[in-house]
């Protein structure tokens, strides 16, 4: 991103400016003043105290956005819960940004979906904004010549050009001097588009037209005012830049990790209990599925009929628990990721704390719901009648309830929609469950497939169940002449090649199962599957997890605000993955002794990048970004790469990273 032909980090505009995107994102939920409590919480300045930001949030709803009528409203989901009209999900979006008071606000189609009547109360709003001494742009498309009057300034662009800029009254004088004035009784809106519009079939006469206007204007006195105008505001940008090197921030979150938790876990926790609907409609399914599953295998005996189907309904428990907590999952976080990509790209909270918090928040439904199923079923089937064994089968299930959870997270993490997650969770689940014991043996898992039981929490659950169901009964009846029949709860087990002494096993690879699904979220952090490279990935160095969009951001504002990149690489024989900063410095000005110092100062030994990349060109992506896949395929290899690299010695600090140095590095030397 460049401003006033300087290319610098988005952490300088991001400090300044706010971004009202097109789709209006909310917790539908919550009510006016919870979301704008919430936002007041993680966007505004740490350091302010909680009376001055509720009073900011009553200045917001009272006097600049006009939502004082609907404050204690909720705000609503389209097509479930009823709330705000368009309009006012609008303002209440302007609202969420201008909490923070910034000076120049980006508006992408404010007035989409809007009737002429709630545009034009959108633009009046933003009018008014800019009264108040804010700089707003708006990008909209053929607006009414009601609302076209409202604006101050416009500008036309056309293939990628500067075609006006300036008042719409010059606007209708700088065409007339083109020979294209603009007929009295037309829209300018309109008519400006139409003259600046490629028409298929005329492309090559349109984009002449075109040239021609962007030619002119740039020649014009309109064009050289605007660079006048440009210039004597660059060296006021210039110091405020210099200002904020001097003043590095220590994370890009406004709000600390505590503040973070509280504010996410009370958001999370209304949002649950503001749906009861949802939560009675849950306990309703659990009891009827658990009272058709207790009366259809109702009173079991210790026999050989009860022995099959007692292991039939043990796992359809752990079925049960899986889909239902599954589809729970997907059909409620789906609807909540576009918003924590979007809050989360904002710098309003971390990953773990969104996971954390939405975990707590859920933890009692989804504790109460096996509970409930095993005081139904239980009793009802005739299992084996103990206290201790009862809340044993609860707690299985309970384990297996939260696996299936995390399973659902992932899941929906790793598609774009409901409808895609609800198609790919089924066939992705059925391996798990065929290789969970029941339909085939443990011991005649086909070798390639082994890994498949191991990631089974359907293999766990099913032997702790067994396990738990048979290892104390010492003798079953044999009611059926010439068949041979089990002896004893453990012949039970050894027909399916479970073993007693595994139990305590299958309990901690249950709770490793939810620890590594929730993992691979937080780990990939918005990665290629969707938790990844879109804010920033995550690398393992030393036993944590590094951020790099954290460590991008502190060490662009520690370096002037060039372009930086951070990524993991791999050292021989090292664990892990170290970090390497790539950092454009065309110029050749960057004090490498210096960035050492700061580094050390800002940055905990972990996140500290082990290798330094000086870049004198660039190569971008379709989005303007450095292409980090190439870079991170290099890596630090000294015979390949012409740019300066410089490698982190404890003692000395960054110290040039020469190809005898990479040798050393290889053979394992140099330690990290």
């Amino acid at each position: 991103m460049a401003a006033n032909g300087r290319r610098i980090s988005p952490g300088v505009l991001t400090s300044r400016m706010a971004y009202v995107q097109q789709d209006d994102l909310f917790i539908g939920t919550l009510t006016v003043t919870e979301h704008l409590m919430f936002q007041a919480t993680v966007r505004m300045n740490r350091h302010i105290p909680r009376q001055q930001r509720i009073k900011r949030v009553n200045e917001v709803i009272d006097e600049q956005l006009a939502l004082s009528k609907c404050r204690n409203t909720t705000i609503g989901i389209p097509g479930k819960v009823k709330g705000l009209s368009g309009g006012e999900m609008k303002r209440l979006s302007f609202a969420s940004e201008v909490l923070t008071d910034p000076s120049l606000m980006f508006c992408d189609e404010p007035t989409s979906g809007l009737d002429s009547f709630m545009a034009h109360q959108v633009v009046s709003i933003l009018k008014t904004l800019a009264a108040s001494g804010k700089t707003i742009v708006v990008t909209l498309h053929q607006p009414s010549s009601e609302l076209f009057a409202l604006f101050d300034k416009i500008l036309l662009m056309a293939e990628g050009r500067v075609a006006f800029m300036g008042t719409a009254a010059q606007a209708c004088s700088f065409f007339k001097t083109l020979g294209a004035a603009c007929p009295s009784n037309y829209n300018p809106a309109d008519y400006f588009v139409q003259m600046l519009a490629v028409v298929p079939g005329r492309e090559l006469a349109c984009r002449h037209a075109i040239k021609t206007t962007c030619d002119t204007f740039r020649s014009s006195e309109y064009g050289r005012q605007i660079v006048t105008e440009a210039e004597t505001v660059h060296g006021e940008f210039e110091s405020s830049l210099k200002y904020r090197s001097k003043n590095p921030n220590r994370s890009p979150y406004k709000a600390s990790w505590c503040e973070q938790f509280r504010a996410v876990l009370w958001r999370s926790w209304l949002s649950v209990i503001k749906e009861p609907i949802l939560i009675k409609v849950r306990l309703l399914q659990t009891v009827m599925i658990s009272l058709l599953i207790g009366v259809t295998y109702f009173g079991q005996r210790i026999d050989l009929d009860g022995v099959m189907n007692i292991n039939g309904a043990l796992f359809i428990f752990l079925s049960c628990m899986t889909f239902q907590n599954v589809f729970a999952v997907i059909n409620v976080f789906c609807a909540e990721l576009p918003i924590f990509l979007r809050e989360h790209r904002n710098g309003m909270y971390r990953t773990d704390v969104y996971f954390i918090c939405k975990t707590l928040a859920e933890a009692p439904i989804f504790l109460a719901i096996p509970l409930i199923f095993t005081v139904i079923v239980y009793p009802m089937i005739g299992l084996y009648p103990d206290v201790r064994h009862f809340f044993v089968a609860a707690a299985v299930l309970t384990l297996v309830a939260n696996v299936s959870t995390s399973f659902g997270y992932l899941i929906s993490c790793i598609s774009n929609s409901v409808t895609t997650a609800l198609s790919v969770g089924p066939p992705v689940i059925i391996p798990f469950l065929l290789f969970g014991g029941f339909f085939l043996n443990t011991a005649s898992v086909p070798s390639y497939f082994v890994w498949f039981s191991y990631l089974s929490w359907f293999r766990y659950g099913n032997e702790a169940l067994l396990v738990n169901q048979w290892s104390e009964i010492d003798s079953i009846a044999c009611t059926t002449s010439n068949v041979t029949c089990p002896k004893s709860g453990r012949t039970v087990l050894q027909t399916y090649n479970f073993k007693e002494e595994d139990f305590p096993m299958d309990i901690l690879c249950l709770f490793a199962l939810i620890a590594a699904f929730r993992d691979i979220l937080v780990a990939d952090d918005l990665g290629y599957l969707y938790f990844k490279d879109r804010t920033g990935d995550t690398f393992r160095w030393k036993g944590e997890n590094v951020s790099t969009s954290e460590i991008e951001a502190i060490i662009s504002n520690l370096i002037n605000y060039r372009d930086c990149i951070v990524y993991g690489v791999e050292i021989r024989g090292v664990e892990g993955k170290a970090g390497m900063a790539a950092i454009y410095d065309e110029n050749g000005t960057l004090d490498v002794n210096k960035l050492t110092v700061d580094i050390k100062e800002q940055l905990p030994a972990y996140a500290r990048p082990q290798f330094v990349r000086i870049l004198t060109k660039i190569d971008l992506t379709g989005t303007f970004k450095l292409k980090k896949k190439d870079l991170q395929e290099e890596g630090y290899n000294a015979e390949k790469i012409q740019d300066k690299l410089y490698y982190l010695d404890a003692k000395l600090g960054y110290q040039l990273l020469t190809r005898e140095i990479y040798d050393q590095i290889q053979q394992g030397t140099i330690k990290f």
